[in-house]
């Protein structure tokens, strides 16, 4: 996928005067040509820039992607829907109620999963003094929520903006990165099989199978999953369910059939498992995302 801005997208370097307010279009071209549209509303202010995208329709959820070049310091946030941050060898699944800190310079991309609404907060160098040296994954509070729906407002004074800024940062916990955090094997016959599986995750296909179809041994493939991803091929297959299931949640199809379109032969064993690498139901889930 390529991001192709119809306007420039100055609007989201910090440095705009107080109160500028920009709608740019942006048009999000996919491996077989069709367009997906962006609205893209943005506030400048003097230490940060927020905007906000509306998504009217997913890239789905893997594809070849070429990471962008390192921006400022940004907190990804989505309030509902669903997007995945690809960085390095490694994916993030961003749901309602989570927000990603991206460090400056780091290469990154973050798309849609399915229509979604997600905010951007990029900040000045040095300013404020909250700078995480590695992609983190915050909460996020209604407090919080709030506060983000707010500094992307036009009519704040920078003053008050700011010390909304410093209320909103005091209010992020850190989480951990277990289950929504995807790591990806870079040996190249085991990444071809994370990609396999995530192209179709109900893949029933056993490790020795899979070893096979790209001429590598089962054992040379166990072991780059489990030094590379830190999880046996068995967990992180799991997790890739799991994973490509978040943003059928989001939509109307059933937990029966999300479990079905995954992998899991019944949805019991779907939700056990999602309970037990989430720490949630699919149901807590869904209700999560609809209730925003």
């Amino acid at each position: 996928m390529m991001i192709i801005p119809a306007d420039g997208l100055a609007v989201t370097v910090p440095g705009q005067p107080s109160g500028c307010e920009e709608l740019v279009t942006v048009e999000l071209v996919g491996e077989a040509g069709g367009l997906v549209h962006a609205r893209m509303y943005g506030t400048g202010r003097s230490e940060f820039a927020v905007y906000r995208s509306v998504f009217d329709e997913p890239w789905g959820f893997d594809y070849e992607y070429a990471e962008l070049p390192g921006r400022p310091r940004e907190l990804i946030w989505i309030d509902s829907g669903m997007m995945t941050a690809h960085i390095g060898s490694r994916r993030w699944a961003l749901t309602p109620g989570r927000a990603l800190w991206i460090p400056a310079g780091v290469p990154s991309e973050v798309v849609p999963n399915v229509a979604s609404t997600g905010f951007c907060l990029q900040f000045a160098a040095g300013r404020p003094q909250f700078d995480p040296a590695v992609p983190t994954l915050f909460a996020v509070s209604p407090l919080a929520r709030e506060l983000l729906l707010a500094l992307g407002r036009s009519g704040l004074a920078d003053a008050g903006a700011g010390a909304m800024v410093g209320l909103l940062l005091s209010e992020l916990e850190v989480l951990p990165d277990a289950g929504t955090d995807l790591p990806m094997p870079t040996e190249e016959r085991a990444l071809a099989i994370a990609r396999g599986l995530l192209a179709d995750p109900a893949d029933p296909r056993t490790l020795a199978a899979w070893a096979a179809s790209v001429f590598g041994s089962e054992k040379t493939v166990a072991r780059a999953f489990l030094d590379q991803c830190g999880m046996t091929f068995g967990t992180w297959r799991t997790m890739a369910r799991l994973f490509a299931s978040m943003p059928l949640l989001m939509t109307d199809l059933p937990v029966t059939a999300v479990a079905a379109r995954v992998g899991y032969a019944s949805p019991g064993s779907y939700i056990d498992a999602f309970r037990r690498h989430l720490g949630s139901t699919p149901g807590e889930l869904r209700n999560g995302d609809r209730h925003r």
